[in-house]
């Protein structure tokens, strides 16, 4: 009898033992499987992680009643993008129509900004804050997982388009000729894509400008699903990387069947004007240098 009581205690004993083993193992699944869903976005394209940044945009206090829009539908469009900061467009689609106003998110300090036009200066706003960790662990995974050597070959590749491309002249502003006709720029191959930070976008094409030091700006053409064209100007480093980038025409039809643009200048010194205009009247303008690291300083 007593061997009998020994022999399931013991038993008893494994099997809880048993469970207990079972039951950490879930668990650390379950963990891998929260951070594999970060690797897993960023494995994609470096852009993938800005689907974060539309959800902080969508968390926060912007005036989107004013709107009278349904905030979870509503999406970004990035204007300038570099190291520091993100400024967007905030529209009902991706397609870029019905723009309710402008955002600039700061990469270092995690603060967001409404910088409508409207607005005499920019309003902080609150958000939820997980977004912001979602963000920045996506773009660290990203890296981690996207080694240098990946980022060289696809350097050398776009050096090689580089190259290839047309020099435009300078001084180089809009133009509607030029805007449909897109002398001089040369289509880019879509293995190429992802070395651009831009999203819902196609047929890319691209010409380059003279090189300002040892920074090479280029125009880069894309267009939407509803065949609207967005040009870019885009700095690379000595590496052929992007550094920066700004918004120098897209347009848009509004409801009350008027348009709203944004044209360019640039000057052959890389004085650089950016407005926003609908009809005859300018609702925005910026005046944008190139800093000695690529970066786009207003």
């Amino acid at each position: 009898m007593i061997k009998l009581l020994r022999l399931f205690f013991v038993l008893l004993l494994f099997s809880c033992k048993g469970e207990s083993g079972r039951k950490e193992k879930t668990d650390s699944i379950s963990a891998n499987n929260q951070n594999a869903a970060i690797v897993s976005s960023a494995n994609k394209k470096p852009v993938d992680c800005y689907d974060y940044i539309t959800e902080l945009v969508r968390s926060s206090n912007f005036p989107f009643a004013e709107w009278k829009v349904n905030k979870e539908k509503v999406n970004l469009i990035i204007d300038e993008e570099n190291s520091e900061i993100i400024s967007c467009k905030l529209v009902f689609d991706t397609q870029g129509t019905g723009t309710i106003g402008w955002i600039e998110y700061h990469k270092k300090d995690g603060k967001l900004y409404n910088t409508s036009a409207e607005l005499e200066s920019p309003v902080e706003l609150k958000y939820n804050k997980k977004w912001q960790n979602l963000f920045d662990a996506c773009l660290s995974e990203n890296k981690k997982s996207n080694p240098d050597k990946v980022t060289q070959t696809n350097s050398e590749n776009l050096k090689e388009f580089y190259d290839r491309c047309t020099q435009l002249i300078l001084p180089n502003s809009y133009d509607y000729d030029a805007i449909i006709e897109e002398k001089g720029f040369l289509p880019i191959d879509k293995k190429y894509y992802q070395i651009f930070p831009v999203e819902h976008q196609d047929n890319y094409k691209m010409a380059k400008l003279p090189t300002n030091d040892h920074i090479k700006p280029v125009i880069l053409i894309t267009y939407n699903e509803a065949g609207q064209s967005t040009w870019y100007l885009f700095t690379l480093n000595d590496q052929y990387v992007p550094v920066s980038n700004i918004i120098l025409y897209t347009s848009e039809e509004l409801d009350n069947g008027t348009s709203r643009a944004t044209t360019y200048k640039i000057s052959k010194d890389y004085k650089i004007t950016i407005s926003q205009e609908s009809g005859d009247k300018v609702i925005n303008k910026k005046a944008y240098t190139i800093s000695k690291d690529g970066k786009f300083v207003s």
